[in-house]
């Protein structure tokens, strides 16, 4: 069972010999890899209701700092998270960790109507990271779900491919991943 994202298995690692079958390689090559910025904030004082699971606003930036879900409620904790996908992922990763603080600092501010500090801070860096080389993959246009379902079936009785962009049903998700590895496995043995 090969089990790695879809950047290493179109870079070839690890290689695989004699390469998967045409229908298999041409819906890899379909198949795009986006990329998602996420930065975790310990904050002080907490900016939300205490009910709230998300809180949010208009963003001065279109998609640009607009929406923290907010953890305090599950966690206990004084913690939020902020997504960016696309050129704000790109943008973000590039940036140092207190660079990304004070940009949410200034963004929750807004949002708050209060000064707002970030405590803590921990960023992901999935687009640099040389065994992910990106987060979660999508179906550009040409692509289609039957070319996850290509992928899904093993391209010989001794391989198998496994991973989120395997699952047509839960692509992208930790349980696409999980599911794709075990029907890879049972696959092989029958």
């Amino acid at each position: 069972v090969v089990a790695v994202p879809l950047p290493l298995l179109r870079a070839g690692l690890p290689a695989l010999r004699p390469g998967l079958p045409a229908g298999h390689a041409e819906a890899l090559g379909r198949i795009g890899m986006g990329l998602l910025h996420k930065a975790a904030l310990r904050v002080e004082p907490w900016p939300a209701p205490d009910w709230a699971d998300w809180v949010g606003q208009i963003p001065e930036t279109p998609g640009r700092w607009g929406a923290f879900a907010a953890l305090a409620r599950a966690t206990g904790e004084p913690v939020l998270v902020a997504l960016h996908g696309g050129r704000e992922a790109r943008r973000l990763e590039a940036l140092p960790a207190v660079a990304v603080a004070a940009e949410a600092e200034g963004a929750l501010a807004r949002m708050a109507g209060r000064a707002v500090r970030v405590r803590a801070i921990q960023v992901t860096g999935w687009g640099a990271d040389p065994w992910s080389r990106g987060a979660y993959s999508h179906l550009p246009p040409g692509a289609s779900p039957e070319d996850r379902r290509t992928l899904a079936r093993p391209p010989s009785p001794r391989l198998a491919l496994a991973g989120e962009h395997c699952s047509a049903d839960h692509p992208a998700t930790l349980r696409g991943a999980w599911e794709s590895g075990r029907a890879a496995a049972l696959a092989l043995i029958g």
